[in-house]
């Protein structure tokens, strides 16, 4: 065999969304409310969905572009070669690099469906996803029949659904779908809770393969903001081995023995070495792990159910016997930067050719035809029309060029800085740049964004409970004085609302609204990361979420839903955006980054603690548990002052008095009859305090305090005592763990 002889299927590529895709599939108001491409007045591009905002069309999309421009990332889809979203034009691309086909994820929006995920309207969310997966079967796959893998993605949020999807995918003609590989991020319970059961066996029973994909749930771990760029895109291939090990303990695999799992840009070097300390690690413990692995070996699952796939990786080609050559498959990474487009065949060749031409041609092809099942491949082509020389015959037939183009697009160091290495910072505030964006024509102005924080930047608030009651009217006073507003709730419809009502009056970004339920610490570990993923910097933290219950409800978690939606999941929230909060504040003025806690005056109308038993579970009232979770954020915040005092961090605690809202709805009848006859504030009232203490200068000069009607307030006298705080510290960390620890069982 020669170079021309090879056939090369790639089992990892990506698309640019274009702004069309969804016009051929919908119309009337579903086509209205479908994610579309915007353009603001800087020229730039962004996807608008639901109320959110996404950049970064064209992520790492610099394929053709001379290497000095690699590190720039495209604005516009003007900025990218045709080929990222052009299905006739990635033909030709695919023809000039010898490749015969191709399996897609999305880029940008559909790239693990989580612009779907995140949308506060579930219902037209699925839609829109369905609507996703049947262009890219009809309009991307089908144009060329046979040259790609159809790859769908799933409404993972809702099983019902999800599993009705993964059916009708396979109906249609798809060979794979793309799931998360640690779902948990997206708010979901982990690939080891039952909820996943009934998606594994229609991928099971449909002879589907699931393609885990990098960085969509584990994302490649970075040293330092200081540290040089190179220094990440080394290590990236290895994160992908934590959920490697993850899914190899899944107990599905036992199950299903014909279950595959393809990992994308995972590399291959690096495996036989994870098999053998996986092999290590079960022959040492699995006496007190209770292992799945007693007769069978992790490496012997793991050769029967996964499939590797490299983009130049002459190592572990080298040691192909010892990964298993029935277990590697070839990825292109096309448009990324990656990418060894267009000269694949020569770069592959290199490092294939020491190979007998079987196990060539399983590694170039045969293997992505067997673990995908794509046996349309030679339904559709004949073998010679799709080597490597065939292609490129093709190609020159065409006329395609593949001379580099500077394209433009933003930098990750300015124009007239002196030579340094570019360092991870630079990159994360690049993207953050990019994100920030004059207002459109929607005046919307605001991104999903990450990295240090640009203190020039909005400032960014998050405000729980804030679809509806003083939680919306603090977020509308803040978007109205230029703030971003991530809020939080519980009801699609009341967010919905509230992100209207909000956006209204935004003089700077629109808000953001997050589905989270903050009595369930799963869900709250959630929040925190997708908090992170949206914003590089923390300002205010109002902890405003809460509630009043009639009768003890035992969640999923085993805790009292009255005391951890009022005290354990603002204390976890807290906890985990803490580094987010520090560098927000690091090198900023004293008190410029706060915390407030929403208590009320049922903090004093108890002595203080149980602290034996935080949740009166031996004596439930439902009364008393409000009052001790009222007590508890007192005691928090004061707690919060004690650690954060050397951060320049201040935390403050607010009675906003007898409010005209929702929030005594789930009271008993007793207490409804006796905060009836109370003078009421209004909603707008009852936030006054809160807002003023977000904002006001004064708020910066004391911290830990109690406040009301913008004063201080006497605090319950148990406040002072240091033991306590420390003490409900512990027990609440205590609770927190055993809730999650239970979720982690399933």
């Amino acid at each position: 065999m020669q170079m021309d002889d090879m056939v090369v299927i790639s089992v990892d590529d990506h698309i640019c969304e274009p702004p069309t895709m969804f016009d051929n599939q919908l119309s009337g108001e579903l086509l209205a409310t479908a994610p579309k491409l915007r353009v603001d007045r800087n020229g730039k591009n962004y996807w608008e969905y639901q109320g959110r905002l996404k950049g970064s069309v064209g992520l790492n999309a610099v394929v053709g572009r001379p290497f000095e421009e690699y590190g720039m990332e495209p604005t516009s889809l003007d900025q990218l070669r045709d080929g990222c979203y052009d299905v006739h034009a990635r033909i030709d691309d695919m023809d000039v690099n010898g490749i015969a086909a191709s399996l897609c994820f999305g880029n940008s929006i559909v790239f693990d469906g989580q612009t779907f995920h995140q949308a506060p309207d579930k219902a037209l969310a699925l839609r829109h996803m369905q609507a996703a997966n049947d262009w890219h079967y009809e309009e991307w796959c089908m144009a060329y029949p046979g040259r790609f893998i159809p790859l769908g993605v799933l409404p993972t949020w809702d099983m019902p659904a999800t599993v009705a999807e993964v059916h009708r995918l396979a109906k249609k003609g798809f060979r794979a779908v793309q799931l998360n590989e640690n779902p948990t991020v997206q708010g979901l319970p982990s690939i080891h809770n039952d909820y996943w059961d009934p998606l594994f066996k229609a991928v099971a029973d449909t002879d589907l393969t699931i393609a885990l994909h990098i960085g969509s749930g584990n994302p490649a771990p970075h040293a330092s903001m200081e540290t040089p760029i190179e220094a990440w895109i080394s290590t990236m291939p290895l994160s992908v081995a934590q959920g490697v090990a993850d899914w190899l303990q899944l107990e599905e695999l036992h199950r299903y023995p014909d279950l595959r799992i393809a990992i994308s840009e995972g590399s291959i070097g690096w495996v036989p070495y994870f098999m053998e300390r996986a092999d290590f690690s079960n022959w040492r413990h699995k006496a007190w792990t209770h292992s799945r692995f007693q007769d069978l070996k992790p490496s012997e699952l793991f050769r029967r159910h996964f499939l590797n796939c490299f983009v130049d990786d002459r190592f572990g080609l080298r040691h192909l016997d010892e990964i298993g050559e029935d277990n590697v498959a070839y990825e292109c990474d096309y448009p990324h930067s990656d990418t060894l487009w267009p000269e694949v065949p020569e770069y592959l060749w290199a490092s294939v050719q020491h190979l007998s031409d079987a196990q060539i041609d399983k590694v170039t092809h045969g293997n992505a035809i067997r673990w995908f099942r794509f046996d349309a491949f030679l339904e559709h082509n004949r073998r010679e029309d799709m080597t490597v020389g065939a292609c490129r015959a093709r190609a020159r037939a065409k006329g395609v060029d593949t001379t580099p183009k500077s394209s433009g697009g933003a930098r990750p160091v300015g124009d007239g800085e002196p030579p340094r290495p570019v360092t991870s910072g630079d990159v994360m505030a690049m993207f953050k740049k990019h994100a920030r964006r004059a207002p459109g024509r929607a005046g919307l102005s605001t991104d999903w964004q990450e990295g240090a924080p640009h203190m020039d930047s909005p400032r960014v608030a998050l405000v729980t409970g804030a679809s509806s009651g003083i939680g919306k009217h603090v977020a509308m006073a803040l978007a109205a004085d230029g703030w971003w507003v991530i809020g939080t709730g519980r009801n699609a419809a009341r967010m919905r609302e509230a992100a209207a009502e909000i956006g209204a009056v935004a003089t700077g970004p629109a808000p953001d609204m997050l589905a989270a339920d903050l009595s369930l610490m799963g869900a709250t570990l959630a929040l925190a990361r997708q908090v992170e993923a949206l914003t590089g910097r923390l300002d205010l933290l109002v902890n405003n979420a809460g509630g009043m219950a009639s009768e003890l409800v035992l969640t999923s978690e085993g805790l009292d839903a009255n005391f951890a939606g009022n005290h354990l999941g603002p204390f976890l929230l807290t906890c985990e955006l803490l580094p987010l909060l520090r560098q927000t504040a690091n090198g900023r003025p004293y008190g410029t980054v706060r915390i407030l806690n929403t208590s009320s005056d049922a903090s004093e109308m108890i002595p203080q603690l149980d602290l034996d038993d935080l949740q009166g579970l031996a004596a439930y009232n439902p009364g008393r548990a409000y009052c001790t979770g009222k007590l508890a954020n007192v005691l928090f915040t004061r707690a919060l002052a004690d650690r954060l005092d050397g951060d320049g961090i201040v935390a403050h605690a607010v009675h906003p008095g007898a409010v005209d809202s929702n929030f005594f709805a789930g009271a008993s009848p007793e207490t409804q009859a006796r905060l009836k006859g109370l003078e009421k504030l209004s909603e707008a009232e009852g936030a006054d305090t809160l807002v003023w203490l977000a904002t006001a200068a004064d708020a910066a000069e004391s911290n830990g305090d109690y406040w009301h009607k913008r004063a201080r307030r006497t605090p319950n006298p148990t406040v002072a005592d240091q033991a306590v705080r420390d003490r409900l510290w512990i027990e609440s960390e205590r609770l927190v763990r055993a809730a999650l620890d239970r979720v982690a069982r399933g």
